[in-house]
């Protein structure tokens, strides 16, 4: 692990530590402390780097296995003001350097070893070489593209390496090659695309200034990254240190490596990226060496950046411009549509679209029609329409939401696994689809960016407008045609009137149904037409008509010229200025009086009807109830009486030494028993007495009792919560009645195994609900194909003043629900 020595104060610190961390601060001298058997004592981090040992690897030997033939620092040694010796670094390679030694004294005796390298004035002489090669091009070059080819080349000279790539930083995350020497076709296609939010490599920590563990070995104090034999790191690495790198350098044979970041002031522009598949091709005097550089290098792409923002803002701008220009022209909506494509398309930033089209919504919601086509085959977006779904969303790979500004229709394009792609730009108005713009991009050095979608959603969103504009003024256009045709000609009453009543428009057939003129009508108010009970009414309705609400239709009676009380039926528009003010009605008017008679005569009709089946119910009732008294007083009675005498006849005749007629007897009582029995069955149907007993909470017990003896299979829970005085007698009966039909019906039809029934109130309405857990079944469209069980049932409650609801599907089972107003008679 490499040190560094400028730390923080501790409270253990020793004095030679401490004289080693304000020297390290104070200056940007390499140097060590030995002690008198020359042994290291501690050195700063330039010291190390230079030999490529860590600090803890340099306490751990002496100058004699850094110095070969070290003599010893005898006072001859180091009485020389600078000694010129060969240094072994730890890769063996063996530099020569010049040092002084002082001593200092402090607890023991020190000596502080300064390294002067020989080459330095040399190295001075390359330095100011190259920053004045680089102020050149910062200065000549027009573009950051010609910038950053030419730094490039410099870079791969400077250090022999033979692949040199400059990624750049974008708004986006996004960490393309904006120049690349070297690199083969399929490294830079993997390679393009790194994203810093995304991508987890080497590349991205150095760019999120985020080193982990595994790293700190290769790093230098200013962030950059250096391996000597990458492939050979990563093999000495566990397997979860190896998982963090993404492995396509190493992957394309690359073992010398540098990933140096560049920076404007203290904010990250891009890195140099330098790879050969030769190790030890990249040493940490050569990154320092870049890393001087790479301010100005972070200071050229930011000027670049701002220029360029600065030239695709007036660009856009520009654009906007000639299309609003255009747009005020007295030509069609395509032909707009054609001369902006061609404008859009001639945008100097826009150099990687080769073709675009323009789609426009029509016809229907769902389909898009082609309207302009630029730089495109006859076969490209050569068909009339094309449906809109294919461009409400993203392509599911991306895994995001639709998003307005535009995105790729290609998800290669954004992973830089395909050359082109069709860009698409939704032309929005609110959240309503007017259109498309598509964009056809040939992949050159990287896709549009953030601010280039919002230029391009700029663009579209003045498309959108002038659409909206132009649609709306041929719209008018065809609209005062085809208002001038119809109105006129139309039989339907047309008008229209300021918010007073003041009549500044009719037609003819409003001028004939009134029997007055157009001269008597324009300029007056309304009012005298309609009904003095009903000018209020009006006056409400125009009134409620809002700019949020618009439009209503309204009915009335109105007076005619001869005195005549007829009505009407007006669609009314309100018409409002800027600030909500209604401004006029447009209204459009028809006779109703014969609909209005007959919808009368309907309404009287169905009392009428309603009435009678009330009537026929209540005589059904009491026509049941008779003949269950008659069954009982009468027929009931004889069967009694005959039982009875037979048998009183058998125990008279029991002495008879025959038992055959005592047997036929005894078989005659089992007959008329169960006539008996028939007879109350016949009865309970017609009318069960317990009603008139006891009342309804009694019958619905008893009948359930009675249900569960007969059908053993299908569990009966009543649960009854109100009381007898709440029920209204008139409904005691429909009650028992629609309970005995539902009943029957789950008995036949439902295959259930058990039935709920509640009778109670519910939000203050009396409540009968029958539920199975059957098979249930399929409602029928047509009401008139359901049985006629459930028809007497709904019958039965509507007449009743109640409401009757069925909800019921396959395999879900069925549910009868009736309610009834608690005031119910």
């Amino acid at each position: 692990m490499s040190h560094d020595w400028d730390f923080c104060k501790k409270e253990t610190e020793s004095p030679l530590e401490r004289i080693i961390r304000m020297a390290s601060r104070a200056s940007a001298d390499v140097f060590c402390v030995v002690d008198a058997e020359g042994r290291f004592r501690g050195a700063n981090r330039q010291y190390c780097d230079l030999l490529g040992f860590t600090h803890d690897e340099l306490l751990s030997i002496s100058l004699a296995d850094v110095i070969p033939g070290f003599p010893g620092l005898d006072h001859s040694f180091f009485s020389k003001p600078r000694i010129r010796c060969a240094h072994r670094r730890k890769d063996a390679e063996e530099i020569d350097l010049q040092v002084s030694i002082e001593p200092i004294e402090l607890e023991e005796r020190l000596f502080v070893v300064h390294v002067e390298d020989p080459g330095a004035s040399r190295d001075t002489g390359d330095y100011l070489h190259a920053v004045d090669a680089l102020l050149k091009l910062f200065g000549q070059t027009s573009s950051r593209a010609e910038y950053l080819d030419s730094v490039v080349d410099h870079v791969q000279e400077w250090s022999g390496c033979r692949c040199v790539g400059i990624r750049v930083l974008d708004e986006d995350g996004g960490m393309y090659y904006g120049s690349h020497k070297g690199f083969s076709q399929a490294f830079w296609a993997s390679e393009n695309w790194l994203s810093v939010d995304e991508d987890e490599c080497a590349c991205t920590r150095v760019i999120r200034e985020e080193p982990e563990a595994q790293d700190l070995p290769v790093m230098t104090r200013q962030g950059s990254y250096c391996y000597q034999d990458v492939q050979e790191y990563l093999r000495s690495l566990p397997e979860a240190g190896r998982n963090r790198f993404r492995g396509a350098c190493a992957g394309n044979g690359f073992r010398s490596l540098a990933l140096i970041p560049v920076r404007y002031r203290d904010r990250m522009v891009g890195m140099v990226h330098i790879a050969d598949e030769r190790p030890g091709m990249i040493s940490f005097k050569l990154i320092g060496f870049l890393e001087s550089l790479t301010p100005l290098m972070g200071e050229a792409i930011q000027k670049f950046n701002t220029e360029e923002e600065l030239q695709h803002n007036h660009a856009i701008q520009s654009l906007i411009n000639s299309l609003l220009h255009i747009s005020f022209e007295d030509i069609h909506l395509d032909e707009i549509l054609d001369r902006s494509l061609a404008l859009i398309m001639d945008v100097s930033w826009m150099e990687t679209v080769s073709g675009g089209s323009i789609f426009l919504v029509e016809d229907t919601p769902d389909a898009l029609v082609l309207k302009a086509k630029k730089g495109l085959a006859d076969t490209a977006d050569g068909a009339c329409t094309s449906p809109l779904r294919r461009f409400r969303h993203r392509p599911a790979a991306l895994g995001k939401e639709y998003l307005p500004e535009g995105y790729p229709a290609d998800p290669g394009y954004a992973r830089g696994t395909c050359e082109c792609t069709e860009y698409c730009i939704p032309i929005l108005s609110s959240e309503r689809i007017l259109g498309l713009l598509k964009l056809h991009i040939e992949m050159k050095r990287r896709p549009p960016g953030r601010r280039q979608i919002e230029h391009l959603a700029a663009v579209a969103n003045t498309l959108a407008g002038i659409i909206l504009r132009k649609q709306a003024e041929e719209s008018l256009k065809q609209s005062e045609a085809r208002y001038r045709a119809i109105v006129q000609s139309q039989t339907e009453l047309v008008s229209r009137f300021s918010p007073d009543g003041t009549l500044t428009f009719v037609n003819d057939a409003y001028c004939r149904y009134f029997g007055e003129t157009r001269e008597e009508l324009l300029g007056y108010k309304l009012w005298h037409h309609v009904p003095a009970e009903e000018r209020d009414l009006l006056q409400d309705y125009i009134a409620s008509l809002t700019p949020e609400n618009p439009a209503g239709m309204i009915e009335h009676r109105v007076i005619t010229s001869d005195g005549a009380v007829r009505w009407q039926q007006w669609t009314d528009r309100a018409i409002h200025d800027e600030n909500g003010k209604l401004i006029e009605i447009q209204a459009t008017g028809r006779d109703i009086s014969e609909r209005k008679a007959m919808e009368q005569a309907l309404i009287e009709s169905q009392d009428r009807l309603r009435a009678l089946s009330a009537q026929l119910i209540i005589a059904q009732e009491n026509e049941r109830k008779r003949i269950a008294r008659e069954l009982h007083d009468s027929i009931g009675q004889y069967l009694a009486a005959i039982k009875f005498r037979l048998e009183s006849t058998i125990k008279e005749v029991c002495s008879d030494s025959s038992g055959m007629h005592i047997r036929a007897l005894e078989g005659s009582v089992g007959t008329v028993q169960m006539a008996i029995e028939e007879v109350r069955r016949i009865m309970t149907d017609l009318r069960p007495s317990i009603l008139d007993d006891l009342g309804i909470v009694a019958t619905i017990r008893w009948f359930c009792r009675e249900f569960q003896k007969i059908y053993s299979n299908i569990r009966v829970n009543p649960q009854v919560e109100i009381d007898e005085d709440e029920m209204p007698e008139s409904l005691k009966i429909v009650v028992f009645r629609v309970l005995q039909e539902a009943l029957n019906n789950v008995a036949k039809h439902s295959h259930a195994q058990v039935v709920n029934i509640f009778l109670g109130r519910n939000n203050g309405r009396i409540e009968l609900a029958i539920a199975d857990n059957g098979q249930g079944f399929q409602l029928p469209a047509e009401p008139s194909l359901r049985g006629h069980g459930l028809t007497s049932m709904r019958e039965r409650v509507e007449l009743s003043g109640g409401a009757f609801f069925l909800e019921t599907t396959l395999d879900t089972g069925t549910v009868v629900r009736a309610s009834w107003p608690s005031s119910s008679k």
